[in-house]
């Protein structure tokens, strides 16, 4: 079993930063900082600098990943 879960750099349903694009890598950034920020506002209490994190958690929040940007996200890439 694996220490951690990859997530993806976005909301499944919304387009992303596109690898060869002149903008990807501002772009890339951007939408990382955002989604961060919206997990970390959907899931406070991991974001709560508490390194321990259950597996029951880790799996919990990746079974209810957001399919959209929220409002606060949204700002950040605009």
């Amino acid at each position: 079993m694996s220490d951690y879960i990859t997530l993806g750099p976005t909301p499944y349903a919304e387009d992303c930063a596109q690898v060869g694009r002149d903008d990807y890598f501002e772009r890339s950034r951007k939408e990382c900082r955002a989604y961060i920020g919206q997990l970390e506002r959907l899931y406070p209490k991991l974001a709560d600098g508490d390194p321990y994190c259950t597996m029951y958690e880790a799996l919990e929040v990746e079974r209810n990943l957001p399919e959209y940007w929220d409002e606060a996200a949204k700002k950040v890439l605009s």
